[in-house]
């Protein structure tokens, strides 16, 4: 039977979804002989919707969205407070998030909510107080199996206070949880606000690709190979950059890329041991590989470090200058059961490190 692949508007849709990632369009494009000079969805997808998508070049999409869409990513931000505040003061905002985003969006909600998510306090396995939200979601999507118009995804936030800093660590799948996300951080830095608990002009603060030159980005992305005693890492296995210059005639190793993505055992390659080429390319994305054990728990995961859909050519800053995340694919494992559980324990060590590292690579420029 011949598989059924969306034509016309409906493709259209479902190409310009966040989770189809311009690289990948760009990428099969090159692979079949289109060459472009724009990575843009502007610039592909008329390429895309006039003659070249069939069964094979869609499943290949969607199995890679299918595979990022579902897959925990993490980010968080932080903002500072004054004195005489509590974290589990935030249950005192009480949300409605339905009619709230139906208010906020121009267009009709593509999902309902499965929850009525509120804030409520929690003590992790740390015995660290801090106030959380679960979401879930149902989503409709009728490219989803071709069979079901909904699929079901979710979302989380913990919020934690550290001396006069709340830090909101951010974990969601989907762009539409990810929205959503975004909406509540909006709503507690309204209410924080409102209560008077941070300056009026006060926002949070995240990790983003602007923070680094183009030699400490590479130097923080490296630096996760040490995460924790109970993480061994394996190698280097995959990474994605951006040339800055045309380097035709001066440099075979970078003549005619603009961008590329460069798999193998990367831990000798010159583009991340090198200093030389720190000022030619720039760095967006790295996958590392690892074992871990975690007590009961032991296995193989592989940790993707990323500026998303990084584009330095872009105007809009959620591309030039993107919000840092981490995600967690677990490969293996004693009991595939525990993977959300050992997701989560190893997000916390990343978190940890992560916060660790950028704080120790900011402070050192700054002495510079």
């Amino acid at each position: 039977m011949i598989k059924k692949v969306p034509q016309g508007d409906l493709l259209r849709q479902y190409l310009l979804k966040s989770s189809i990632n311009q690289n990948l369009l760009f990428t099969l494009l090159k692979n079949r002989g289109v060459l472009l000079k724009s990575k843009k969805k502007e610039t592909t997808l008329p390429y895309f919707l006039k003659t070249i998508v069939d069964a094979e070049i869609f499943d290949e999409i969607q199995m890679k969205d299918s595979i990022k869409e579902k897959r925990p990513k993490f980010t968080n931000a932080s903002i500072k407070l004054k004195e005489n505040f509590e974290v589990e003061r935030l249950t005192d905002l009480k949300l409605n998030l339905h009619s709230d985003l139906i208010e906020n969006k121009e267009f009709r909600l593509n999902y309902s909510f499965k929850n009525e998510p509120q804030f409520y306090v929690d003590f992790g396995e740390d015995k660290q107080k801090k106030v959380s939200l679960d979401i879930e979601i149902t989503i409709e999507n009728p490219l989803e199996n071709f069979g079901s118009t909904q699929v079901d995804r979710t979302a989380k936030i913990d919020i934690v206070q550290e001396g006069n800093s709340l830090i909101i660590n951010k974990n969601y799948t989907s762009p539409e949880t990810k929205e959503i996300i975004d909406f509540v951080v909006g709503k507690i830095r309204t209410h924080l606000k409102q209560e008077d608990y941070i300056n009026k002009e006060d926002d949070f603060i995240s990790i983003r690709f602007n923070d680094f030159d183009n030699k400490t980005r590479v130097e923080f992305l490296k630096s996760f190979k040490f995460l924790n005693e109970k993480i061994k890492y394996k190698s280097i296995i995959d990474a994605d950059i951006e040339c800055k210059e045309k380097y035709d005639n001066i440099d075979k190793l970078l003549e005619s890329i603009s961008n590329m993505k460069i798999k193998g055992n990367l831990e000798k390659h010159p583009f991340l041991t090198d200093e030389e080429y720190y000022s030619k390319i720039i760095l967006y994305c790295i996958k590392i590989e690892y074992e871990f054990d975690l007590g009961l728990e032991k296995g193989e995961f592989i940790l993707e470090l990323s500026f998303p859909e990084f584009d330095s050519e872009s105007e809009e800053e959620n591309y030039s200058n993107p919000i840092f995340q981490f995600s967690i694919n677990v490969t293996n494992c004693n009991n595939k059961d525990n993977i959300n559980r050992i997701t989560n324990k190893l997000a916390l060590l990343v978190e940890k490190y992560k916060n660790e590292v950028y704080n120790s690579i900011i402070v050192s420029n700054r002495k510079d």
